[in-house]
This record gives C-alpha cells, sequence and structure tokens, in this order.
C-alpha cells in the first residue's frame, strides 16, 4: 500500500457522518499496520517515544499492546524489533542467473 498516510489519518479526524466512522477506524487500523510493517523493516530499534510517533499512537499504553500482539521486545525505553530476514544473507548463482536469463531472451525472441 503506497499513499500519503499523513492524510489519511488527518482527515479521518473530519468525518463528514457517524456512518463514516467504522470505516474510518478500519482505514486508520490497516493504515498504522502498514506503518508498523515497514518500521520493523527499516529499523533494529526504535526509543517508544519514536514509535509511538511513527507509528501514530495516541497513548503510550496502546503502543506497548501493540508491540506484545506483534512479538516484539520491550527493553527499557526502546522497542526491539525482530529482523529475521535481515540476519539471513542469501547467496545467489549469478552465473546461472545469467544464463537462465539469456536463455529467456532468445526464447522470447524466437517466439516474436
Amino acid at each position: 500500500m503506497e499513499g500519503a498516510y499523513n492524510k489519511i489519518l488527518n482527515s479521518s479526524k473530519d468525518c463528514p457522518s457517524q456512518l463514516y466512522v467504522p470505516f474510518a477506524e478500519k482505514l486508520i487500523e490497516t493504515v498504522r499496520d502498514e506503518i508498523c510493517a515497514c518500521s520493523e523493516e527499516a529499523y533494529n530499534s526504535l526509543t517508544i517515544a519514536e514509535a509511538q510517533k511513527i507509528m501514530r499512537f495516541d497513548t503510550k499504553q496502546a503502543l506497548l499492546d501493540y508491540a506484545k500482539e506483534s512479538d516484539w521486545e520491550v527493553e527499557g525505553d526502546r522497542i526491539l524489533f525482530k529482523n529475521e530476514a535481515a540476519s539471513e544473507s542469501v547467496e545467489l548463482d549469478s552465473m546461472a542467473l545469467i544464463k537462465n536469463t539469456l536463455y529467456y531472451a532468445k526464447e522470447i525472441e524466437r517466439i516474436v
């Protein structure tokens, strides 16, 4: 999901009707989940104050509850994200990749 999250979060405060409130709340939750997922990939850790500001939580307790649901570790005033993908290094066989790419290019050329 891409977009101007601040616009979504700010506009959801000014719902034209009470009928929009459940939709706006779900939209806020979705945007927050996306921000949290991106933060988890981008940072190894954040202070609680930084995380609360970035992830747009109203209270510290709401952030801590979300952190518990997401299996993040809280040490002192920092939230530690579990970046398992960052710790794993993947080796690619570049020659095989080049060979396959050239093969596919030849096949496409033959088809066209």
